[in-house]
């Protein structure tokens, strides 16, 4: 039997993730060098990381709550999400 010697990425092609390049080198910031650049894509990638996990927190927390306190704090939970959802497409947008 011959030995599969294939991506274990299978066949997702040679994109900026999968080909060994750093895709924040691929970019530049006006009035930004490409090191300061790469600065603030981490530390946004970082941020966006956060906010998603926020909002998944969020409604896990939206959907499990129990208890006497259930539509107050369920009908709470909807206006945060919607506002960290927005914080995120802002953050992935940059």
């Amino acid at each position: 039997m011959a030995k599969n010697t294939s991506s274990p990425r299978g066949a997702r092609g040679n994109s900026a993730r999968g080909n060994g390049r750093d895709p924040k080198a691929s970019f530049a910031v006006p009035g930004l060098d490409v090191n300061a650049s790469g600065k603030v894509a981490a530390v946004l990638q970082e941020r966006l990381v956060a906010l998603i996990d926020l909002a998944l927190t969020l409604k896990h927390i939206h959907w499990n709550v129990v208890g006497p306190n259930f539509i107050a704090v369920h009908e709470m939970l909807d206006p945060q999400v919607a506002g960290v959802q927005d914080m995120v497409d802002t953050t992935a947008e940059r």
